[in-house]
């Protein structure tokens, strides 16, 4: 799967979460600032990840920093992969 079929089915995961349908994420929106992830749903969104990665995150690569944007969900959870 493309890094960018990948970052899609984050978008799709984020907006259904937040029922956003309508909404565009921007890829540098502050997810965390602007409310789309909470400390519930940033969990989640990581189990999204490994899922969509068909990889666990190792512990050291979690931080609320690199969840922050889209850019960054994509730069480092799906670039290296």
């Amino acid at each position: 799967m493309s890094i960018e079929n990948s970052i899609a089915q984050v978008r799709d995961y984020l907006r259904q979460q937040n029922k956003l349908s309508h909404i565009a994420i921007e890829d540098d929106l502050d997810l965390i600032e602007s409310g789309v992830l909470d400390s519930l749903k940033i969990m989640a969104l990581v189990i999204v990840i490994e899922k969509i990665r068909n990889q666990a995150i190792e512990l050291e690569e979690l931080s609320m920093d690199n969840l922050r944007t889209v850019n960054l969900i994509r730069k480092n959870f799906f670039a290296a992969v």
